[in-house]
């Protein structure tokens, strides 16, 4: 698959979704019955060619943690700045937030042809699945989770 052709079926994914996305930004909705409750802004920073694509969050949101662990949705994850970093996954909440970049990955799998975001569902390893958290403050990677496929 070409970079092209990954262009093209990362946007057919977001419309798909119901991400609207003009040229490279790509806003997000996060919706909770009839009311929204969260919205992220995100750029494609690059288009790699092992077909992962970049993205870096503009804008930052927060959940209950217990809701998202009850209720997996497409949403963006976040982790707690306190604590080891390894293997710990957690979420900001409402008096826990700091600035800082966060870098997702999409991956597009080879055998079904659909794309595959490791930050869909955080209890559960997607294919390809990585995320890269960087500090904006001290210009540093804090964090690269990596899953292998599954299939």
């Amino acid at each position: 698959m070409t970079t092209d052709e990954m262009k093209l079926a990362l946007l057919k994914h977001f419309r798909y979704l119901n991400y609207p996305m003009v040229a490279t930004e790509c806003v997000m909705l996060i919706k909770e019955g009839l009311s929204c409750s969260g919205t992220f802004y995100a750029d494609i920073l690059a288009i790699k060619e092992e077909l992962i694509v970049e993205i870096e969050i503009k804008q930052y949101r927060y959940e209950i943690n217990n809701d998202l662990k009850t209720k997996p949705r497409k949403h963006a994850l976040y982790l707690r700045t306190k604590g080891m970093w390894d293997n710990q996954y957690d979420y900001w909440e409402k008096d826990t937030i700091v600035p800082h970049k966060f870098y997702f990955a999409y991956h597009l799998s080879p055998k079904n042809r659909k794309v595959h975001n490791a930050a869909y569902y955080p209890d559960i390893p997607t294919p390809y699945g990585l995320i890269i958290v960087y500090d904006l403050y001290n210009c540093k990677v804090l964090k690269r989770a990596k899953w292998l496929h599954r299939d």
